[in-house]
């Protein structure tokens, strides 16, 4: 049994709710794999509310460490970070960082 997600829960503004759901529905055992985009810094507001930056998966992206905690928080342990690539966008004179990045983790068996 395994969730996957590719580059889909940037486009949510309820990050926690997708991973509440996702635990909800695995069987225990059961495996989340998603790839998405991960910022390396928190984002300035203005990219956020960016409905272009949005769109292409970078105003809802979230830094490493904050995927982490949402993934914990909703139940999921073992979390796996595997990094795959770098790419770069220059906003309002600002060169943000962005990885593209899977995010492995399994459900409790018990």
């Amino acid at each position: 049994d395994v969730v996957i997600s590719n580059c889909v829960i940037n486009l949510s503004p309820d990050k926690q709710g997708v991973f509440n759901e996702a635990f909800r529905i695995l069987k225990p055992g059961g495996r989340l794999v998603d790839a998405d985009k991960i910022a390396d810094e928190k984002l300035p507001e203005s990219l956020v509310k960016n409905t272009e930056a949005w769109c292409s998966c970078l105003g809802g992206a979230l830094t490493e460490k904050e995927y982490i905690e949402h993934i914990k928080k909703a139940g999921f342990i073992d979390v796996v970070v595997e990094i795959d690539s770098v790419n770069s966008l220059d906003w309002e004179g600002n060169t943000i960082i962005f990885y593209n990045g899977v995010f492995i983790a399994k459900k409790p068996k018990n």
